[in-house]
């Protein structure tokens, strides 16, 4: 055995992923906001790319001003934004009061709400936050709280305790002691540790069911949710479907003086400057082939789903068939992975609506007659299914397994039971209008 030490030269195969390959796997996995912001930065960075912006003529108007007229027409009237939560409270605020440290302190409180108008700090850390006494922040939010109903409150059961007031006594009982209770459906068990009747708590839950459990979802602020915009779109074309890859605006282009510039050789006095020109010229060549390719990719995409899904496309989500990303992988003749990036974060309009293109992707269910089912479409049947049952008496996940399989649907109970779960709907107990498990 040798201790000395030595070279040795050894032969291996790995994969290197280069900075090129990098900027076209992010480019496919953008969706079409993502790209934007993409694209904008890509052009401040590399002066041989520029915005394509280019926006449809106006049209004539129908009735042009006479000649020799000069007043100019009106500009056109955009629609305000809507306000917030906070900028409405915050407005009440004024109306309601002339005492500044209350409009401060009910302004600190309102720019605290969550979305779901519910307060995320306390009177305490408000009041050392401003300065001022905690009997004012107190005043204040007692303030705020009669503003909206609901609006202030620390948790779900102070937000609902809230909007029920001293109107409804029993109500106001179920919600501040029994409300985890309610929410499990133990509605007899309440009842009888009341000492009152089911049907009783029965129709009290009715009216909690009138409550907003979340009251300032309506007024949350503009943009807090990205909005969707689909990246594929599927149109009917007389009989058939087309896919149309929605472009990216702004678009980005060469810029031609950069380019001229460069090719008229005027740059060939400084070396390092032609070499740094030319390195930002094949960069920006790069840019614009990731993004073709990124359209291409995402074309042929469009193409298998729209070949594999056609029924759902002509009947809708009840037929949509089971697909994996291999399958359209080995049609477009790429690798699996590729799918995966291409489909990520992205939407598809499609004449049933706007989905995610994962939904294309989904496991299925073999039926009677050898017909496969997706797990969308069998969802989609435990949905509808929940929502026609009697509340008195609610399908169990049992009942539903049962039903789907007179359907010819084969479907275990443990299944249902995890499709209900993700539909985010309730166990029958739950379900039930009253009368449910003790």
């Amino acid at each position: 055995m040798r201790l000395s030490p030595e070279l040795t030269v050894r032969p291996t195969q790995r994969l290197v992923m280069t900075p090129q390959l990098r900027q076209a796997i992010e480019a496919l996995q953008l969706n079409s906001l993502e790209l934007s912001s993409y694209i904008r930065s890509q052009v401040e960075e590399n002066p041989f790319l520029e915005l394509d912006e280019e926006e449809p003529a106006a049209p004539e108007p129908e009735d042009p001003q006479p000649a020799g007229d000069d007043e100019p027409l009106d500009p056109p009237e955009f629609p305000a934004p809507q306000p917030s939560l906070a900028d409405r409270l915050t407005e009440d605020f004024r109306l309601e009061t002339g005492d500044g440290t209350l409009i401060r302190a009910g302004a600190y409180l309102a720019g605290n709400l969550d979305d779901n108008g519910y307060l995320r700090i306390s009177p305490g850390e408000t009041a050392r936050a401003l300065g001022v006494g905690e009997e004012r922040v107190v005043a204040a939010l007692r303030l705020l709280r009669a503003l909206e109903p609901g609006v202030g409150g620390r948790d779900l059961r102070e937000c609902l305790l809230l909007q029920i007031g001293d109107q409804d006594p029993l109500l106001r009982i179920l919600v501040r002691d029994h409300l985890g209770e309610l929410a499990a459906g133990r509605l007899r068990a309440v009842a009888d540790r009341l000492g009152i009747d089911a049907e009783a708590v029965g129709l009290a839950l009715e009216r909690l069911r009138q409550l907003e459990p979340r009251p300032g979802r309506t007024w949350s602020a503009p943009g807090g949710n990205p909005a969707v915009v689909p990246d594929l779109r599927f149109e009917r074309v007389d009989d058939d479907f087309v896919v149309l890859v929605e472009e990216p605006n702004p678009r980005a282009r060469l810029n031609l003086c950069y380019r001229r510039w460069l090719e008229e050789g005027q740059a060939a006095e400084d070396a390092e400057v032609r070499r740094y020109l030319l390195s930002r010229m094949n960069a920006a060549v790069w840019v614009l082939r990731c993004l073709e390719q990124r359209r291409v990719t995402l074309l042929r995409v469009g193409q298998a789903i729209l070949e594999r899904q056609a029924d759902f496309f002509r009947k809708g989500t009840r037929h949509l068939h089971p697909l994996t990303m291999r399958e359209i992988a080995d049609r477009v003749g790429v690798h699996e992975s590729t799918v995966s990036r291409a489909v990520a974060n992205k939407h598809a309009l499609t004449p049933h609506g706007t989905f995610p293109l994962r939904v294309f992707f989904a496991g299925g269910m073999a039926c009677r007659g050898g017909e496969a089912l997706s797990a969308v479409s069998v969802k989609r049947l435990i949905r509808d299914l929940a929502a026609g049952e009697d509340r008195r008496r609610p399908l169990s996940d049992q009942d539903l397994a049962s039903e789907l399989g007179r359907r010819g649907i084969r479907i275990s109970r443990r299944t249902v039971s995890k499709y209900r779960q993700e539909l985010g709907l309730a166990p029958s107990a739950a379900r039930a209008r009253f009368g449910g498990a003790t």
